[in-house]
Protein backbone atom coordinates (compact mmCIF):
# COMPACT_ATOMS: atom_id res chain seq x y z
CA UNK A 1 0.00 0.00 0.00
CA UNK A 2 1.21 3.23 -1.19
CA UNK A 3 2.30 5.30 2.34
CA UNK A 4 1.19 8.69 0.92
CA UNK A 5 -1.77 7.98 1.66
CA UNK A 6 -2.02 9.02 5.20
CA UNK A 7 -3.46 6.27 6.67
CA UNK A 8 -1.06 7.46 9.70
CA UNK A 9 -3.59 10.95 9.86
CA UNK A 10 -6.35 8.99 10.75
CA UNK A 11 -8.79 11.77 12.91
CA UNK A 12 -10.50 10.19 15.94
CA UNK A 13 -13.88 11.09 15.98
CA UNK A 14 -13.79 13.60 19.49
CA UNK A 15 -11.40 15.32 17.31
CA UNK A 16 -13.90 16.54 14.44
CA UNK A 17 -15.41 18.86 17.32
CA UNK A 18 -12.88 21.78 17.54
CA UNK A 19 -12.86 24.38 19.66
CA UNK A 20 -15.65 26.86 20.54
CA UNK A 21 -14.74 29.29 17.72
CA UNK A 22 -14.85 26.48 15.57
CA UNK A 23 -18.84 25.93 14.81
CA UNK A 24 -19.22 28.13 11.89
CA UNK A 25 -21.41 25.89 10.52
CA UNK A 26 -24.59 26.45 13.43
CA UNK A 27 -24.83 30.19 12.80
CA UNK A 28 -27.74 30.84 10.94
CA UNK A 29 -27.66 33.09 8.11
CA UNK A 30 -31.09 32.70 6.70
CA UNK A 31 -33.38 30.74 8.86
CA UNK A 32 -34.04 27.40 8.32
CA UNK A 33 -32.83 27.48 4.71
CA UNK A 34 -28.86 28.40 4.63
CA UNK A 35 -26.77 28.29 7.65
CA UNK A 36 -22.42 29.08 8.04
CA UNK A 37 -19.88 26.93 6.41
CA UNK A 38 -22.51 25.36 4.12
CA UNK A 39 -23.09 25.01 0.41
CA UNK A 40 -27.22 25.92 -0.10
CA UNK A 41 -28.88 25.97 -3.26
CA UNK A 42 -31.73 27.88 -4.56
CA UNK A 43 -33.44 27.02 -7.45
CA UNK A 44 -36.76 28.67 -9.67
CA UNK A 45 -38.36 28.98 -12.26
CA UNK A 46 -37.56 31.85 -14.77
CA UNK A 47 -39.58 34.86 -13.12
CA UNK A 48 -39.75 33.87 -10.05
CA UNK A 49 -37.55 36.58 -8.60
CA UNK A 50 -34.90 34.47 -7.60
CA UNK A 51 -32.09 37.29 -8.28
CA UNK A 52 -34.32 40.18 -6.68
CA UNK A 53 -34.34 37.43 -3.13
CA UNK A 54 -30.91 36.57 -3.74
CA UNK A 55 -29.77 40.61 -3.19
CA UNK A 56 -32.31 41.11 -0.55
CA UNK A 57 -30.49 38.48 1.62
CA UNK A 58 -27.07 39.83 0.87
CA UNK A 59 -28.03 42.92 1.69
CA UNK A 60 -29.26 41.94 5.00
CA UNK A 61 -26.53 40.11 5.77
CA UNK A 62 -23.97 42.56 5.16
CA UNK A 63 -26.33 44.81 6.87
CA UNK A 64 -26.53 42.51 10.04
CA UNK A 65 -30.26 43.13 10.17
CA UNK A 66 -32.93 40.67 9.89
CA UNK A 67 -34.86 40.89 6.82
CA UNK A 68 -38.81 40.96 7.43
CA UNK A 69 -39.19 38.10 10.44
CA UNK A 70 -36.67 35.53 9.20
CA UNK A 71 -33.89 34.70 11.51
CA UNK A 72 -30.18 36.09 10.97
CA UNK A 73 -27.41 37.36 12.53
CA UNK A 74 -28.34 40.21 12.88
CA UNK A 75 -25.40 40.39 16.12
CA UNK A 76 -22.55 40.80 13.49
CA UNK A 77 -22.26 42.38 9.97
CA UNK A 78 -21.27 40.05 7.40
CA UNK A 79 -18.96 40.74 4.44
CA UNK A 80 -20.70 39.20 1.34
CA UNK A 81 -19.36 38.63 -1.92
CA UNK A 82 -22.20 38.57 -4.83
CA UNK A 83 -21.10 37.01 -7.68
CA UNK A 84 -23.65 38.29 -10.86
CA UNK A 85 -23.32 36.11 -13.74
CA UNK A 86 -26.82 36.79 -14.78
CA UNK A 87 -26.96 41.29 -15.11
CA UNK A 88 -24.40 43.74 -16.61
CA UNK A 89 -23.30 46.34 -14.49
CA UNK A 90 -25.81 48.50 -16.62
CA UNK A 91 -28.51 46.46 -15.90
CA UNK A 92 -28.46 46.15 -12.05
CA UNK A 93 -27.58 49.80 -11.69
CA UNK A 94 -31.12 50.25 -13.78
CA UNK A 95 -32.79 47.62 -11.02
CA UNK A 96 -31.90 49.67 -8.09
CA UNK A 97 -32.11 52.65 -9.03
CA UNK A 98 -35.87 54.39 -9.12
CA UNK A 99 -38.23 57.81 -8.80
CA UNK A 100 -39.43 58.86 -5.65
CA UNK A 101 -42.61 61.87 -5.36
CA UNK A 102 -41.79 64.53 -6.99
CA UNK A 103 -38.01 64.00 -8.16
CA UNK A 104 -36.57 64.88 -11.15
CA UNK A 105 -33.98 62.65 -10.90
CA UNK A 106 -33.72 59.28 -10.26
CA UNK A 107 -32.10 57.80 -6.64
CA UNK A 108 -29.85 54.62 -6.49
CA UNK A 109 -30.54 52.14 -3.60
CA UNK A 110 -27.53 52.27 -1.50
CA UNK A 111 -26.16 48.94 -0.16
CA UNK A 112 -23.70 48.55 2.58
CA UNK A 113 -20.03 48.49 2.21
CA UNK A 114 -19.21 45.63 2.97
CA UNK A 115 -21.66 44.31 0.49
CA UNK A 116 -18.69 43.35 -3.01
CA UNK A 117 -20.61 42.65 -6.59
CA UNK A 118 -18.00 41.25 -9.29
CA UNK A 119 -17.84 38.44 -11.60
CA UNK A 120 -14.91 36.69 -13.83
CA UNK A 121 -13.94 37.47 -17.52
CA UNK A 122 -15.50 34.19 -17.91
CA UNK A 123 -18.32 32.21 -16.41
CA UNK A 124 -16.64 28.81 -16.99
CA UNK A 125 -13.58 30.23 -14.80
CA UNK A 126 -15.80 30.73 -11.86
CA UNK A 127 -13.91 28.08 -9.63
CA UNK A 128 -10.55 29.30 -10.23
CA UNK A 129 -11.56 33.01 -10.08
CA UNK A 130 -13.44 32.40 -7.03
CA UNK A 131 -10.69 30.49 -5.45
CA UNK A 132 -8.30 32.94 -6.42
CA UNK A 133 -10.54 35.65 -4.40
CA UNK A 134 -10.86 34.02 -1.01
CA UNK A 135 -7.47 33.54 -1.06
CA UNK A 136 -6.92 37.09 -0.79
CA UNK A 137 -9.69 37.89 0.66
CA UNK A 138 -11.98 37.43 3.71
CA UNK A 139 -15.77 36.54 3.25
CA UNK A 140 -18.36 34.75 5.09
CA UNK A 141 -21.02 34.58 2.39
CA UNK A 142 -20.88 34.37 -1.34
CA UNK A 143 -24.05 33.86 -3.15
CA UNK A 144 -23.61 32.85 -6.76
CA UNK A 145 -25.98 33.74 -9.21
CA UNK A 146 -26.47 31.79 -11.38
CA UNK A 147 -25.64 28.43 -12.14
CA UNK A 148 -27.05 28.43 -15.63
CA UNK A 149 -24.68 31.01 -17.31
CA UNK A 150 -21.89 27.79 -16.39
CA UNK A 151 -24.16 25.46 -18.86
CA UNK A 152 -22.64 24.81 -21.99
CA UNK A 153 -24.67 21.34 -23.53
CA UNK A 154 -28.70 20.83 -23.43
CA UNK A 155 -28.77 20.65 -19.61
CA UNK A 156 -25.37 21.12 -18.59
CA UNK A 157 -25.52 18.34 -15.74
CA UNK A 158 -21.78 17.57 -16.58
CA UNK A 159 -20.89 21.12 -16.52
CA UNK A 160 -22.48 22.33 -13.17
CA UNK A 161 -22.25 19.31 -11.53
CA UNK A 162 -18.04 20.01 -11.49
CA UNK A 163 -18.59 23.38 -10.21
CA UNK A 164 -20.89 22.10 -7.15
CA UNK A 165 -18.56 19.67 -6.09
CA UNK A 166 -15.83 22.14 -6.52
CA UNK A 167 -17.77 25.02 -3.94
CA UNK A 168 -18.53 22.07 -1.61
CA UNK A 169 -14.42 21.56 -1.42
CA UNK A 170 -14.24 25.49 -0.87
CA UNK A 171 -16.95 25.69 1.47
CA UNK A 172 -15.22 22.63 3.41
CA UNK A 173 -11.70 23.76 3.33
CA UNK A 174 -12.45 27.76 3.82
CA UNK A 175 -15.24 27.53 6.31
CA UNK A 176 -16.99 29.89 3.37
CA UNK A 177 -20.70 29.96 3.42
CA UNK A 178 -21.99 29.20 -0.27
CA UNK A 179 -25.57 29.55 -2.00
CA UNK A 180 -26.08 28.60 -5.38
CA UNK A 181 -28.94 29.95 -7.48
CA UNK A 182 -29.89 28.16 -10.50
CA UNK A 183 -32.60 27.98 -12.80
CA UNK A 184 -35.47 25.08 -12.93
CA UNK A 185 -38.55 24.08 -15.09
CA UNK A 186 -42.32 25.77 -14.03
CA UNK A 187 -43.97 23.43 -11.78
CA UNK A 188 -47.20 21.34 -13.35
CA UNK A 189 -50.45 23.41 -12.56
CA UNK A 190 -51.55 22.51 -9.19
CA UNK A 191 -48.12 21.73 -7.70
CA UNK A 192 -45.07 23.65 -6.10
CA UNK A 193 -41.36 23.77 -7.07
CA UNK A 194 -39.97 20.52 -6.10
CA UNK A 195 -36.64 18.85 -7.28
CA UNK A 196 -38.11 16.83 -10.17
CA UNK A 197 -38.53 20.74 -11.85
CA UNK A 198 -35.09 20.10 -12.21
CA UNK A 199 -34.86 17.14 -14.79
CA UNK A 200 -31.44 15.50 -14.83
CA UNK A 201 -29.90 18.57 -13.18
CA UNK A 202 -31.54 16.78 -9.59
CA UNK A 203 -28.27 15.55 -8.95
CA UNK A 204 -26.88 18.60 -8.44
CA UNK A 205 -29.26 18.79 -5.27
CA UNK A 206 -27.27 15.85 -3.38
CA UNK A 207 -24.11 17.86 -3.31
CA UNK A 208 -26.06 20.41 -1.65
CA UNK A 209 -25.85 20.86 2.12
CA UNK A 210 -29.19 22.64 2.18
CA UNK A 211 -31.76 23.00 -0.86
CA UNK A 212 -34.75 25.35 -1.25
CA UNK A 213 -37.02 26.49 -4.06
CA UNK A 214 -38.80 29.96 -4.81
CA UNK A 215 -41.86 29.52 -6.74
CA UNK A 216 -45.47 29.91 -7.70
CA UNK A 217 -48.52 28.91 -5.23
CA UNK A 218 -50.23 25.52 -5.61
CA UNK A 219 -53.52 27.35 -5.91
CA UNK A 220 -52.67 29.50 -8.52
CA UNK A 221 -53.04 32.53 -6.13
CA UNK A 222 -50.44 35.96 -6.70
CA UNK A 223 -46.74 36.05 -4.93
CA UNK A 224 -44.18 33.38 -4.76
CA UNK A 225 -43.98 30.48 -2.19
CA UNK A 226 -40.12 29.43 -0.34
CA UNK A 227 -39.65 25.87 0.61
CA UNK A 228 -37.56 23.57 2.20
CA UNK A 229 -36.64 21.08 0.11
CA UNK A 230 -33.37 19.04 1.71
CA UNK A 231 -30.90 20.31 4.56
CA UNK A 232 -28.11 18.00 6.27
CA UNK A 233 -27.99 20.70 9.17
CA UNK A 234 -31.35 22.08 9.69
CA UNK A 235 -34.59 21.30 10.57
CA UNK A 236 -37.61 21.10 7.36
CA UNK A 237 -39.45 23.48 9.37
CA UNK A 238 -40.70 25.80 5.55
CA UNK A 239 -42.59 23.37 4.12
CA UNK A 240 -46.13 23.29 1.51
CA UNK A 241 -48.15 23.88 4.62
CA UNK A 242 -47.08 26.64 5.77
CA UNK A 243 -44.56 28.38 3.04
CA UNK A 244 -43.65 31.85 3.47
CA UNK A 245 -45.40 33.96 0.04
CA UNK A 246 -44.06 37.16 -0.86
CA UNK A 247 -44.92 39.55 -3.71
CA UNK A 248 -42.46 41.57 -5.66
CA UNK A 249 -42.66 45.41 -4.84
CA UNK A 250 -40.71 48.15 -4.17
CA UNK A 251 -39.59 48.53 -0.11
CA UNK A 252 -39.98 51.79 1.77
CA UNK A 253 -36.20 51.88 1.36
CA UNK A 254 -36.11 51.83 -2.11
CA UNK A 255 -34.91 48.38 -2.75
CA UNK A 256 -36.68 46.41 -5.17
CA UNK A 257 -37.48 42.91 -3.54
CA UNK A 258 -40.09 40.57 -1.62
CA UNK A 259 -42.60 41.86 1.21
CA UNK A 260 -43.69 38.72 2.57
CA UNK A 261 -46.94 38.23 4.04
CA UNK A 262 -47.88 39.35 7.93
CA UNK A 263 -46.16 36.80 9.76
CA UNK A 264 -42.92 37.91 9.17
CA UNK A 265 -43.32 41.34 8.83
CA UNK A 266 -41.18 43.16 12.06
CA UNK A 267 -43.96 43.35 15.33
CA UNK A 268 -43.74 47.52 16.47
CA UNK A 269 -44.98 48.24 19.28
CA UNK A 270 -48.52 50.23 20.14
CA UNK A 271 -46.09 53.18 21.53
CA UNK A 272 -43.81 53.00 18.50
CA UNK A 273 -46.61 52.17 16.29
CA UNK A 274 -48.52 55.50 17.22
CA UNK A 275 -45.44 57.66 16.23
CA UNK A 276 -44.88 56.39 12.44
CA UNK A 277 -48.43 57.75 11.95
CA UNK A 278 -48.16 60.53 13.32
CA UNK A 279 -45.18 61.27 11.59
CA UNK A 280 -45.71 59.93 8.33
CA UNK A 281 -49.29 62.62 9.01
CA UNK A 282 -46.95 65.20 9.56
CA UNK A 283 -45.06 64.58 6.32
CA UNK A 284 -48.49 64.35 4.50
CA UNK A 285 -48.90 68.02 5.60
CA UNK A 286 -45.67 68.98 4.13
CA UNK A 287 -43.82 69.89 7.93
CA UNK A 288 -39.90 69.41 7.64
CA UNK A 289 -38.25 66.88 9.65
CA UNK A 290 -36.41 69.32 11.78
CA UNK A 291 -40.04 70.49 13.00
CA UNK A 292 -41.53 66.93 13.23
CA UNK A 293 -38.33 66.14 15.71
CA UNK A 294 -39.47 69.66 17.49
CA UNK A 295 -42.78 69.11 18.01
CA UNK A 296 -42.57 65.12 18.86
CA UNK A 297 -39.62 65.83 21.18
CA UNK A 298 -37.23 63.51 19.09
CA UNK A 299 -34.29 63.76 17.20
CA UNK A 300 -34.27 64.66 13.69
CA UNK A 301 -32.55 61.39 12.92
CA UNK A 302 -34.93 59.42 14.77
CA UNK A 303 -37.92 61.26 12.67
CA UNK A 304 -36.37 60.15 9.45
CA UNK A 305 -36.15 56.40 10.63
CA UNK A 306 -39.60 56.18 11.74
CA UNK A 307 -41.11 57.61 8.63
CA UNK A 308 -39.06 54.89 6.88
CA UNK A 309 -40.84 52.32 8.81
CA UNK A 310 -44.09 53.10 7.61
CA UNK A 311 -45.47 50.91 5.34
CA UNK A 312 -49.35 50.28 4.02
CA UNK A 313 -50.21 47.22 5.98
CA UNK A 314 -49.94 50.22 8.96
CA UNK A 315 -53.63 51.42 7.63
CA UNK A 316 -55.17 48.37 8.44
CA UNK A 317 -53.51 47.92 12.03
CA UNK A 318 -54.52 51.49 12.49
CA UNK A 319 -58.36 50.43 11.63
CA UNK A 320 -58.32 47.04 13.67
CA UNK A 321 -57.08 49.46 16.73
CA UNK A 322 -59.68 51.93 16.57
CA UNK A 323 -62.20 48.78 15.79
CA UNK A 324 -60.67 47.40 19.03
CA UNK A 325 -60.48 50.29 21.09
CA UNK A 326 -64.29 51.48 20.14
CA UNK A 327 -66.00 48.13 21.43
CA UNK A 328 -63.44 47.85 24.32
CA UNK A 329 -65.01 51.30 25.43
CA UNK A 330 -68.89 49.40 24.87
CA UNK A 331 -67.84 46.87 26.93
CA UNK A 332 -66.22 49.18 29.82
CA UNK A 333 -69.79 50.84 29.49
CA UNK A 334 -71.55 47.50 29.74
CA UNK A 335 -69.29 46.55 32.90
CA UNK A 336 -70.46 49.58 34.62
CA UNK A 337 -73.67 49.15 33.91
CA UNK A 338 -73.51 45.86 35.87
CA UNK A 339 -71.78 47.29 38.43
CA UNK A 340 -74.28 49.93 38.83
CA UNK A 341 -77.01 47.46 39.08
CA UNK A 342 -75.18 45.73 42.16
CA UNK A 343 -71.73 44.25 42.90
CA UNK A 344 -71.27 41.20 45.28
CA UNK A 345 -68.17 42.18 46.49
CA UNK A 346 -68.06 39.16 49.22
CA UNK A 347 -68.04 36.56 46.40
CA UNK A 348 -66.00 38.33 44.18
CA UNK A 349 -63.37 38.09 47.67
CA UNK A 350 -63.79 34.40 47.47
CA UNK A 351 -62.78 34.05 44.10
CA UNK A 352 -60.09 35.76 44.32
CA UNK A 353 -58.93 33.56 47.46
CA UNK A 354 -59.77 30.46 45.65
CA UNK A 355 -57.25 31.34 42.56
CA UNK A 356 -54.51 32.42 45.37
CA UNK A 357 -54.94 29.25 46.84
CA UNK A 358 -54.79 26.85 43.63
CA UNK A 359 -51.37 28.94 42.65
CA UNK A 360 -50.22 28.50 45.85
CA UNK A 361 -50.90 24.46 45.20
CA UNK A 362 -48.76 24.07 41.87
CA UNK A 363 -46.10 21.54 42.19
CA UNK A 364 -43.00 21.72 40.80
CA UNK A 365 -43.67 19.04 38.89
CA UNK A 366 -46.46 21.00 37.17
CA UNK A 367 -44.11 23.84 36.39
CA UNK A 368 -40.86 21.86 35.54
CA UNK A 369 -38.97 24.06 38.60
CA UNK A 370 -37.21 22.23 40.83
CA UNK A 371 -37.77 23.52 44.06
CA UNK A 372 -34.86 23.79 46.79
CA UNK A 373 -35.24 22.02 50.40
CA UNK A 374 -35.23 25.99 51.78
CA UNK A 375 -38.34 27.29 53.78
CA UNK A 376 -40.16 28.85 51.70
CA UNK A 377 -43.89 27.78 52.27
CA UNK A 378 -45.14 27.94 48.68
CA UNK A 379 -43.58 27.10 45.27
CA UNK A 380 -42.76 29.25 42.84
CA UNK A 381 -46.12 29.77 40.17
CA UNK A 382 -46.04 28.27 37.16
CA UNK A 383 -44.37 29.44 33.91
CA UNK A 384 -47.58 31.26 32.16
CA UNK A 385 -49.79 31.81 35.49
CA UNK A 386 -49.51 35.59 36.39
CA UNK A 387 -47.31 35.84 39.42
CA UNK A 388 -50.02 36.28 42.50
CA UNK A 389 -46.64 36.69 44.67
CA UNK A 390 -43.82 38.98 44.28
CA UNK A 391 -40.12 38.94 45.79
CA UNK A 392 -38.21 35.92 45.63
CA UNK A 393 -41.05 33.46 44.18
CA UNK A 394 -40.98 34.80 40.53
CA UNK A 395 -39.66 32.67 38.33
CA UNK A 396 -36.08 33.56 35.92
CA UNK A 397 -35.42 32.44 32.85
CA UNK A 398 -32.21 30.91 34.89
CA UNK A 399 -34.65 28.60 36.06
CA UNK A 400 -36.10 26.74 32.96
CA UNK A 401 -34.26 24.50 31.10
CA UNK A 402 -31.08 25.64 29.39
CA UNK A 403 -30.35 25.11 25.23
CA UNK A 404 -28.60 26.27 22.14
CA UNK A 405 -30.10 27.76 19.44
CA UNK A 406 -28.37 27.43 15.60
CA UNK A 407 -26.76 30.32 15.81
CA UNK A 408 -24.83 28.42 19.52
CA UNK A 409 -26.22 31.00 21.66
CA UNK A 410 -27.77 30.58 24.84
CA UNK A 411 -31.88 29.73 25.13
CA UNK A 412 -33.90 29.30 28.18
CA UNK A 413 -36.90 26.90 27.06
CA UNK A 414 -40.07 27.18 28.78
CA UNK A 415 -42.06 24.50 26.30
CA UNK A 416 -41.64 22.10 24.17
CA UNK A 417 -43.21 19.89 21.44
CA UNK A 418 -43.87 16.36 22.89
CA UNK A 419 -43.82 14.84 19.39
CA UNK A 420 -40.79 16.11 18.02
CA UNK A 421 -38.81 17.64 21.14
CA UNK A 422 -38.56 21.11 19.21
CA UNK A 423 -38.68 24.49 21.05
CA UNK A 424 -41.88 26.14 21.34
CA UNK A 425 -41.37 28.68 23.85
CA UNK A 426 -37.83 30.02 24.73
CA UNK A 427 -35.99 33.18 26.01
CA UNK A 428 -32.93 34.78 25.50
CA UNK A 429 -30.75 37.43 25.75
CA UNK A 430 -29.71 40.07 23.02
CA UNK A 431 -26.04 41.45 22.64
CA UNK A 432 -27.73 44.42 24.37
CA UNK A 433 -28.83 42.51 27.41
CA UNK A 434 -32.35 42.67 26.51
CA UNK A 435 -34.68 39.43 26.92
CA UNK A 436 -36.68 38.39 23.40
CA UNK A 437 -39.59 35.97 23.88
CA UNK A 438 -39.76 33.65 20.66
CA UNK A 439 -42.77 31.50 20.08
CA UNK A 440 -42.65 28.62 17.61
CA UNK A 441 -46.32 27.95 15.79
CA UNK A 442 -47.92 26.57 12.53
CA UNK A 443 -47.26 29.65 10.99
CA UNK A 444 -43.55 30.48 11.99
CA UNK A 445 -41.65 32.10 14.95
CA UNK A 446 -42.64 34.99 16.82
CA UNK A 447 -39.88 36.84 18.66
CA UNK A 448 -41.17 39.86 21.72
CA UNK A 449 -38.22 42.45 23.04
CA UNK A 450 -39.40 42.41 27.00
CA UNK A 451 -36.67 44.26 28.89
CA UNK A 452 -34.02 43.82 30.46
CA UNK A 453 -34.94 42.18 33.47
CA UNK A 454 -34.27 37.78 33.98
CA UNK A 455 -37.82 37.51 35.15
CA UNK A 456 -40.38 35.94 33.30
Amino acid sequence: MDASIGLSTLHKANECFGGPGDYCGRETLFDEFWRGGELAMMLGPAGSGKSLLAVQIADALARGREMDGFVMPFWRRQKVLYVDLALSDRQFGERYSYYSPNARLPKTYKFPENLYRDRPKAPEDLCEWLEAVLRGNRFDAVIIDDLSAMKRTHDGVRETLAVMRRLKKLCVESGVAILAITACDPPRPGRMVSERDMGRSRVLCGVADGVFALGPRADGGNGQCLIQLRSRNANIFWTERNAPVGSIERLENGMLGFRFDKRFQPYIDDATFDLINRIRAMRETGKTFKAIAEELSISKTRAFELNGKWIPSMEEREEEKEEFEEYDDEEDDKFDDEEEEGFDEDEDEEEDETELSEAKNITPAKTGITQSSSTVEDPPYAVGISPLLHGPERVSVYDLKLGFNGSGEEIFIEAEDNDTGRQKVWYKFDRNGIKVKSVRDSLGITSTRLGPTEFL
